[in-house]
C-alpha cells in the first residue's frame, strides 16, 4: 500500500531570471524518500506548450515536457543528476491520442524511452504532465504510484480515476474476521496499511 503523494504549486516566484512556480512534493519514489533526479522545491515556467524546470546539475533552465510534439518527435530531459553519469533522458513519442475527463477532450503523448536507469511513466497528457512520475525518477523500484488520481487547478478540476482526490482515508473495521492460530491481521481497525503476519515457516512451500 503506498501513501497518496501531493504535489503542490505554492506559488510564483522570480528564480534565476524567469517568473516561475514553485512546487513542493515533487518527484518522490516513496513518502519522505526525496528524488534523485530533481530538487525539491522545484521551479518550473512554461512558454508555449513546453514546460522547462530549473537543474541544480547543470545550473540552466531544462526542457521537461514539450505537449506540441507529435508521433515520431523526440525530446531531450537534460540536468538530471544520477549516479553512473545519468544525466539526460532521450523522450521519442511513438503516438497521440485524447482522452476524455470531465468533459475535457486531452491530447495524450504515449512515449518510450531506455527504461534503465529511469522510473517514468509512459502516458503525457497535455497541460498535466507524466500519469506516473511527475518528472523523471532514477532507479526502479517494486511498486511506485498507481497513477494519476487528479489534476486541480483555479480552472479545471480533472479525475483521472475512482479514487478520492485528496488524503482522506477510508477507515474499515471488519470484528468478525476468522484467521488460523498461524495468522494474525492489524491493526484492526485499519486507516491506511494493514499487516498480515504468517507463523508459519513457508520457506519450502514453492
Amino acid at each position: 500500500v503506498f501513501p497518496v503523494t501531493i504535489v503542490f504549486v505554492v506559488g510564483k516566484q522570480m528564480y534565476q531570471g524567469k517568473l516561475c512556480s514553485k512546487l513542493i512534493g515533487i518527484g518522490t519514489a516513496f513518502p519522505l524518500v526525496p528524488s534523485e533526479t530533481v530538487p525539491d522545491p522545484l521551479y518550473v515556467y512554461s512558454q508555449n506548450d513546453s514546460v522547462f524546470f530549473y537543474s541544480l546539475l547543470s545550473g540552466r533552465f531544462e526542457l521537461l515536457y514539450d505537449f506540441g510534439a507529435e508521433t515520431g518527435d523526440t525530446w531531450v530531459i537534460g540536468g538530471m543528476g544520477t549516479p553512473g553519469g545519468y544525466d539526460s533522458l532521450l523522450v521519442h513519442v511513438d503516438t497521440t491520442s485524447q482522452l476524455l475527463v470531465n468533459g475535457h477532450a486531452l491530447k495524450v503523448l504515449h512515449i518510450a524511452f531506455p527504461l534503465l536507469p529511469y522510473e517514468w511513466g509512459f502516458e503525457i497528457v497535455a497541460g498535466v504532465g507524466n500519469t506516473y512520475f511527475l518528472t523523471p525518477d532514477f532507479g526502479l523500484y517494486e511498486g511506485g504510484p498507481m497513477g494519476l488520481r487528479c489534476y486541480i487547478d483555479p480552472n479545471n478540476e480533472l479525475h483521472f480515476g475512482p479514487y478520492l482526490c485528496d488524503t482522506t482515508l477510508i477507515t474499515v473495521s471488519a470484528p468478525n474476521i476468522e484467521t488460523s492460530d498461524n495468522i494474525s491481521v492489524f491493526p484492526n481497525p485499519a486507516k491506511d496499511l494493514i499487516h498480515v503476519q504468517i507463523a508459519t515457516d513457508v520457506r519450502n512451500c514453492f
